[in-house]
């Protein structure tokens, strides 16, 4: 058993101690926060691409979205959601006109 020592601390000093004992509890309950990249769960990632929890889970089943399993955990990355949301966006016929008007829509053209 450790050898309890009892001091007296001020009100400052205190409040420092009980701050750094939080912090680390929960640095230790969330370890995936301390990175800058933001992790969501799978409700998280159903509500931030407005799709059922059940069509998620089935496209991370079939490898169709991108994620992240460690162990019974399904994570996934707030950015990588986003850009596969993006990779699915359909061109406008704007966008369609001006990408065949451009240069680099022209190519083996014949003059």
């Amino acid at each position: 058993m450790e050898k309890l020592t009892l001091t007296t601390l001020s009100h400052d000093e205190l409040t420092e101690l009980v701050l750094s004992c939080v912090q680390k509890a929960l640095n230790l309950a969330h370890p995936f926060q301390k990175s800058e990249e933001n992790f969501l769960n799978l409700k998280q990632a159903a509500a931030f691409t407005l799709m059922p929890e059940s069509t998620l889970y089935s496209y991370t089943s079939k490898r169709l979205i991108p994620h992240i399993k460690r162990g019974k955990r399904l994570l996934f990355k707030q950015s990588d959601l986003a850009q596969w949301l993006s990779d699915g966006k359909k061109k406008t016929i704007a966008e369609i006109e001006e990408e065949l008007n451009s240069p680099k829509g022209r190519k083996g053209a014949r003059r």
